[in-house]
């Protein structure tokens, strides 16, 4: 590409529409493989904390991918002190907090201050496409989705008319590169799938034979980030005006990172309880950059989270990176 320069932060907001669709085009032609089914490339328009941001989409073999453009010297790190400062206007914002567990809180915050220190690191992120939404690995039902759009199906008629079907479907499919449903599949059911079981080593291998990897530590907090230069200690960009009741995180790339009060659905973060005091009894350090762990709300029930962490209570974030040597 001739202008790689185009595809970081730096430049890309200032681009023309046409402008970036000839280099979005590109990066299709060049990164994604020819045997990969492409289908609405367009063009989206983000509003972030008062800017109006343009990023480009596409589905490739199912899964909407965003654009997310490169940032060269990229400094991550963790402010404890202003998020503690703010912590009276987060913990207002659900009323589920008590002073045990905010005692709590800030002796996890103190651990990570004088044990950890977190210093921050000058990194650079390659431009790359992302999947809007994570992919569960589990044997856990999690519910349905829409293939094209990912949006999850809040409708339990499905799952009570097509039980059977579904599960018929997948002891057949399973097995195959492509374990989605396709669109011929089953007619009633086209657009909708559930989640293979797939252990972790097959799924990469699956994507990987198309192309496919899974994001890294420094793509995902980039990502989380909205390409801002500082977090909360949880990945939260530095501003509670931007939390949502703690729900999920927006920023300008337009991927939500979801949080959810109920102890037993599955969140985005990889490194929520990773790096703390029982961090080393978890079974899945080798997939740090990968996995997304079982998530009990903002505060961590440190009790519970002695027992070591299995593989179903992990979800993959795909990327195409776009990088040239």
């Amino acid at each position: 590409m001739k202008e790689l320069n185009a595809l970081y932060l730096e430049v890309w907001p200032d681009l023309t529409e046409d402008e970036q669709k000839r280099n979005f085009q590109q990066i299709i032609r060049y990164f994604v493989s020819p045997l990969s089914e492409i289908q609405d490339l367009k063009p989206v328009e983000r509003h972030f904390k008062n800017e109006r941001f343009r990023v480009w989409e596409v589905v490739i073999d199912g899964l909407r991918y965003v654009f997310v453009p490169g940032k060269r010297d990229f400094l991550e790190s963790y402010d404890w002190d202003s998020f503690c400062e703010n912590n009276q206007l987060l913990f207002a914002l659900d009323n589920h907090f008590n002073q045990a567990q905010a005692d709590k809180f800030f002796k996890y915050a103190s651990y990570y201050t004088i044990q950890k220190k977190h210093d921050p690191q000058q990194v650079s992120i390659d431009p790359f496409l992302v999947s809007v939404d994570a992919i569960p690995v589990s044997g856990q039902s999690v519910g349905y989705y829409d293939l094209y759009d990912g949006r999850q199906i809040i409708d339990s008629k499905i799952e009570m008319t097509y039980r059977n079907e579904l599960t018929e479907l997948f002891k057949t499919r399973q097995d195959t590169p492509h374990f989605f449903l396709q669109e011929d599949s089953l007619e009633k059911v086209a657009k909708v799938f559930k989640k293979s079981c797939l252990q972790p080593g097959q799924l990469m291998e699956n994507f990987a034979k198309r192309g496919v990897d899974f994001i890294s530590a420094d793509e995902y907090y980039y990502l989380k980030s909205g390409g801002m230069m500082t977090f909360f200690p949880w990945g939260d960009v530095l501003d509670p005006a931007t939390v949502d009741r703690l729900y999920y995180v927006p920023n300008r790339f337009g991927i939500k990172i979801k949080k959810d009060d109920n102890n037993y659905l599955l969140t985005d973060n990889p490194f929520r309880y990773l790096e703390g005091p029982v961090s080393q009894k978890g079974r899945l350090t080798k997939y740090v950059k990968y996995a997304s762990f079982f998530d009990s709300g903002f505060v961590p029930d440190f009790d519970y989270f002695k027992e070591p962490i299995d593989n179903w209570q992990m979800e993959y974030r795909p990327v195409i990176r776009i990088k040239i040597d």
